[in-house]
């Protein structure tokens, strides 16, 4: 039973890896860049693993793991995948399935196509494709080939945002055996994973069900068809580095409380051919406004100086359909102290739109506005008014329950002996 469960395993990642999409497929591609670099290499991990076929016989696998590599601007990538832990879950003895030459349990898929394409027309629904599927276990599942479609369930909006990870889950279908998806845009030719038992002639329809995580050794940003977004260009083809300045700034959240700060400082780096880069942003003159006595607020040996960690920023779009630039910075985990008030932790993402783009043209600086609808609501928190919800929240004094929170302000990026170009 065991060596089935393996080669069937075996033959369907094999399988994933020496065929390709059909033809239909490319209409429901999209395109990979990497940030900064020619190639992103990828760590994928994951938990438990369930198969399926069609008679309602099975395995499972403790963990997914394995490796993956895009090359920039292209549409298909390669994955390597290593399941542990396996055996099948027919018979009463739970044999190990493993891949010939490899330890107990283990089976290698090696050598897959990786596409991201989109599941469904309304390019809504981003997933991963692994094509070539052809793997042999040890055990009673002997057999595996075809195709494996998988949603991608983290971002939730994933057209032109730069991101280190990537989470996708592969989920069953309505029918015993079968995949919840099984073709590009609903509409495409339909490339099931099947597995055939030891000694069988057979194949079944075969699911996976498991979620897994790939971690980008770079930002990767994924461009939909129609939904292009920006670039920002470093005149010198190197990164950009610049000083960030600005006047008075606000930190206000939806439990009605207020810090301001006096001026605004800090550094920036752009990446060049990219949309991303990271800042640090050094709030100067912050004052409490809760209590008569104003307390100043600060993270650094300088009363009223708050210093945040170092941010991840992007050039994105902020509304469908129209040339709204903005900026969004991620990664946000700061931490205050009010002098003989309260103790604040800031986290979160914000998003800002550039106030003279100047689209297509180099410019020496670029000044960034972070506005709020209402006191604690910040007016864009979203990029392309249909993405996830990107907010800021901080907690109430001492570590309380966290709040959503705006920052409102101006800040001006001006590069040193370079100039930046936003793509629009």
């Amino acid at each position: 039973m065991t060596k089935i469960l393996m080669l069937l395993a075996a033959g369907a990642l094999t399988a994933l890896a020496f065929t390709a999409l059909p033809a239909l497929a490319s209409a429901g591609e999209y395109e990979v860049h990497c940030q900064g670099a020619a190639t992103c290499e990828g760590v994928i991990a994951g938990g438990g693993v369930q198969i399926t076929n069609s008679t309602g016989e099975g395995m499972t696998c403790e963990t997914l793991g394995g490796n993956t590599s895009f090359s920039t601007t292209t549409t298909t990538g390669t994955v390597n995948l290593v399941l542990t832990g396996c055996r099948e879950v027919v018979t009463a003895f739970k044999a190990t399935c493993t891949s010939p030459g490899y330890a107990g349990g283990e089976i290698r898929v090696n050598n897959l196509t990786y596409h991201i394409v989109n599941l469904e027309d309304s390019e809504s629904v981003p997933g991963t494709a692994f094509t070539n599927v052809n793997i042999t276990a040890n055990c009673r599942f002997h057999t595996f080939t075809g195709s494996l479609f998988g949603r991608i369930e983290e971002p939730t909006s994933i057209c032109n945002l730069a991101v280190s990870t990537h989470r996708a889950v592969f989920e069953g279908g309505a029918i015993t055996g079968s995949q919840k998806y099984s073709q590009i845009t609903a509409t495409g030719e339909q490339t099931d994973l099947t597995s055939r038992l030891f000694l069988g002639k057979t194949y079944y329809t075969t699911a996976l069900v498991a979620t897994w995580t790939v971690h980008w050794d770079h930002p990767v940003k994924v461009t939909c068809p129609g939904n292009e977004g920006y670039e920002a260009d470093c005149q010198s083809g190197e990164w950009c580095s610049g000083a960030v300045s600005g006047g008075s700034f606000a930190l206000a959240n939806t439990n009605g409380e207020t810090i301001s700060c006096s001026s605004l400082g800090g550094t920036a780096e752009t990446a060049p051919e990219s949309t991303v880069g990271t800042v640090v942003l050094v709030f100067n003159g912050c004052r409490e406004h809760v209590t008569f006595f104003t307390f100043t607020c600060s993270n650094t040996g300088t009363n009223g100086k708050i210093e945040t960690n170092e941010l991840a920023s992007e050039i994105v779009d902020l509304k469908d359909g129209e040339t709204t630039p903005g900026v969004l910075l991620t990664g946000v985990n700061v931490t205050f102290n009010c002098v003989g008030f309260s103790k604040k932790s800031v986290t979160g993402s914000i998003l800002g739109h550039v106030e003279d783009p100047d689209c297509n043209t180099y410019q020496p600086s670029h000044s960034f506005v972070f506005e709020q609808t209402s006191h604690g609501h910040q007016k864009y928190n979203q990029a392309t008014t249909t993405g996830a919800t990107l907010d800021l929240s901080s907690s109430a004094d001492n570590g309380g329950a966290f709040s959503t929170t705006s920052l409102t302000g101006t800040a001006t990026v001006t590069y040193s002996e370079d100039k930046l170009n936003i793509t629009c």
